[in-house]
């Protein structure tokens, strides 16, 4: 039995499911560094939604390692439905 996702719901998990705060868990200065993710993803049709496809990417500019982080993140979301 699948559940209706609303759009808020949608909403919140698009802006909540990729955030995760990274905790420096080493000393400054070790050199270990922030390394950019990319992401594909399909939704497929489902109660109260139309099947989409979203590319994610987040890429870091500037870092100091185990202290500051100037990232870019991104999203496209493409609507598949063919009517």
């Amino acid at each position: 039995m699948k559940k209706s996702v609303g759009w808020w719901g949608l909403l919140l998990w698009a802006l909540a499911a990729p955030v995760a705060a990274q905790q420096a868990e080493t000393a400054t200065g070790t050199g270990e560094t922030v390394s950019p993710r990319f992401g594909l993803r399909y939704t497929t049709e489902g109660a109260g939604y139309d099947p989409f496809a979203s590319v994610e990417a987040f890429l870091p500019l500037f870092e100091t390692p185990g202290s500051n982080l100037t990232f870019m993140e991104g999203r496209l979301l493409l609507s598949s439905k063919s009517a």
